[in-house]
């Protein structure tokens, strides 16, 4: 668990094609012939002992293959009457004879694929042969018919038909709504390709009646559900609907497993780490993740040593990346206690069990520049050049760990490696590549307060261009825009800011669009004035107007770690104001992440901005939604604790609430968290 993530701010974020309205039923090629923790206070600091060897195995991760995104689009339509049978009479058997007859003459000509086609008429056919089984045969009959959209779309993913995949799924989850197999597909595809989690949820969610729960195959249908929960930030959600299928006691072992864990997991973003421990426990699992969350869950609830003793206990159970892993998470917890030369220890023998790992090599970096071994850390790094500078992720590790720690020299050496791989790469460069090692460096001279040599290298690399910005999503705007705070440069500083947060397009497509809207700007006639929506010449004059603007400067999608991360950098340049108006711009944005809302508090407190004004909400509400949400770093709950004892908060109606709330939050024995 880290609650420093890593740097983020100069990634290129992509933009998922939004979905749009589908049409409720659709028509479909052929299918192919073959388709069918109370705190530890110890008196001093205890030596780390070296973590005992392997015996056993372990579960490794998976990590998924990103997907192109693609836009659903309407295809032609199949009568829902033709394809449902939802239109029986009820008014005897003739009737039912007689719709039936009708309907298969339809089939022949509305339905236009030969498979579909047969399945209808067989069906209607049984209708006309047994009335009295009509319904009957209908239950059937959809059933038939999801498994053929069903089937239609697996064959349609594997010939990368997205559109024509997602139609059909949807048509199939209708057919046949208690079919988990549409269902997992749908919302796999509506998060891994549309990165719309709450529609994915929602498409489980709605088949969950359906599920039978005492049934150990829909264990994978529980696991997607509430990985897609937790992935939208609806832990609360997630937690609930768990506490109540966990009361089933006909569950599965393989299905009690499943939920105990992710209640585990719900229970641990909220905060509530007793039971997230006990969760864990009553799952069973072995596995590395559930040691793991095990151990987080004693650690954050205040059972450091515990934490550190269960992880030493488990270590002879894993081997390979789950060890690493493990080792991993032992240094992090001992340098959260500020215990530096503890977590230099662990690092260094894990480092040792994995010489070529660049991830164990960063972490010892890390421990070495926090504990001042300046000759270690520069023969580390030149050990870490040597084995991987000719690997551009790795590189970009450092030079991102060069930036976090203020390092502008350590970031230049990165940026010089990766020339110099480039140069001799017969490939030639990689733009984004050195864009990025370039945006780190002059971020680490801008974290290091070396704002005059921030701009120079500026000037140097053309960082304040059009392509730049476009490479890192604005962030290089930001960078910029701390650097000018930092000189007390304000005019300067704010338009880089405004840049930072609204994307100017310079397309051809735009500037044909925006030439149209001019041409009837500049030709609008007072006839076509009074006929449009505004009414009159000024307002539709006015909407001309906002259209073009609206075109040629759209608000720029920016992640929520991204705006954390440029708040950070303001903050450090000494402009608190424009931080807390940049993070409560996405507050606004993102609204369920906890983290953002948590800087948004930390911001307000130091601007003393603690009223309500405006649109925004007292303080004191704001601590108040923040109770509610996935628990972030835990050192915000020690500005909250700060002001609310002072005369300013005592004055509000809830202090006395929000004293004691956030009281048992305050974690004074954490020293470290910023290495975790």
């Amino acid at each position: 668990m880290s609650y420093c993530p890593p740097h983020r701010a100069t990634a290129v974020f992509a933009h998922l094609a939004g979905t749009a309205a589908l049409a409720a039923f659709a028509a479909f090629p052929a299918l192919p012939a073959n388709a069918a923790p109370a705190p530890a206070a110890p008196a001093k600091v205890v030596p780390a002992a070296p973590v005992p060897a392997t015996t056993g195995a372990a579960t490794e991760s998976k990590t998924g293959e990103k997907k192109p995104a693609f836009t659903p689009l309407p295809a032609r339509q199949i009568p829902v009457d033709l394809l449902l049978l939802n239109q029986i009479p009820k008014t005897g058997d003739a009737d039912v004879r007689k719709y039936a007859d009708a309907l298969l003459g339809r089939a022949n000509a509305e339905v236009p694929d030969p498979l579909l086609r047969s399945l209808i008429r067989l069906s209607l056919a049984q209708i006309s042969d047994e009335p009295a089984r009509a319904w009957e045969i209908r239950a059937a009959h959809m059933n038939r018919i999801g498994n053929y959209f069903h089937t239609a779309a697996v064959a349609a993913l594997q010939a990368k038909r997205f559109a024509d995949a997602y139609n059909a799924l949807q048509l199939a989850t209708r057919c046949a709504p208690s079919d988990p197999r549409p269902r997992l597909l749908l919302a796999d595809m509506q998060q891994t390709l549309l990165g719309d989690l709450d529609a994915a949820a929602t498409t489980l969610e709605t088949g969950m009646h359906g599920i039978n729960i005492a049934d150990a195959v829909n264990r994978d249908y529980y696991e997607r559900y509430f990985k897609i929960l937790e992935a939208a930030g609806r832990e609360a959600q997630s937690l609930r609907t768990l506490r109540s299928l966990l009361k089933n006691p006909d569950l599965p072992p393989p299905v009690a497993e499943t939920l105990n864990f992710h209640a585990a997991i719900a229970a641990f973003a909220l905060g509530e780490y007793t039971d997230a421990a006990a969760h864990v426990r009553r799952s069973g699992l072995r596995t590395i993740e559930a040691r793991l969350l095990e151990a987080r869950a004693l650690y954050f609830g205040k059972d450091t040593r515990g934490a550190i003793e269960l992880l030493y206990k488990a270590a002879p159970a894993f081997r390979g990346r789950a060890r690493d892993s493990l080792l991993a998470q032992v240094a992090r917890f001992y340098a959260g206690l500020g215990e530096t030369p503890n977590a230099l220890a662990i690092a260094t023998q894990r480092l040792k069990e994995t010489p070529a790992s660049a991830p164990a090599a960063l972490q010892r970096l890390l421990y070495l520049d926090a504990a001042g071994e300046r000759a270690a850390f520069d023969a580390a790094v030149k050990d870490y050049l040597a084995r991987h500078a000719a690997t551009p992720a790795a590189l970009i590790q450092l030079a991102t760990l060069a930036s976090e720690r203020a390092r502008p020299e350590l970031a230049e050496q990165c940026r010089a490696a990766g020339r110099a791989r480039q140069s001799a790469t017969t490939g030639g460069s990689d733009p984004s590549e050195r864009a990025l090692l370039e945006t780190l460096r002059i971020e680490a001279l801008v974290r290091a307060g070396r704002y005059d040599d921030a701009l120079d290298a500026a000037r140097q690399t053309r960082f304040d261009t059009p392509e730049f910005a476009a490479a890192s999503n604005g962030v290089s705007h930001a960078i910029l825009a701390a650097a000018y705070f930092g000189k007390s440069d304000r005019q300067a500083a704010r338009r880089h800011l405004e840049a930072f947060t609204v994307e100017t397009r310079s397309d051809a497509e735009t500037f044909a669009k925006v030439a149209e809207l001019r041409r009837r700007l500049d030709n609008l006639t007072v006839a076509e004035a009074l006929a449009s929506p505004s009414g009159s010449v000024p307002a539709e004059r006015n909407r001309l107007r906002g259209e073009i603007d609206a075109l040629l400067r759209s608000p720029r999608k920016i992640a929520a770690q991204t705006y954390s991360n440029a708040a950070d950098l303001l903050r450090r340049a000494g402009a608190d104001t424009d931080a807390m108006r940049l993070l409560e711009s996405g507050v606004a944005i993102h609204r369920r992440n906890a983290q953002l809302l948590a800087d948004f508090v930390s911001a307000r407190i130091a601007c003393s901005e603690t009223a309500a004004i405006g649109s925004r909400r007292p303080l004191t509400a704001d601590i108040a939604q923040l109770l509610k949400m996935p628990r972030p770093n835990p050192k915000v709950w020690t500005e909250i604790a700060r002001w609310l004892a002072t005369p300013d908060a005592a004055r509000q109606p809830d202090a006395a609430a929000l004293r004691a709330a956030v009281a048992p939050l305050v974690r004074p024995d954490l020293k470290g968290l910023a290495l975790m």
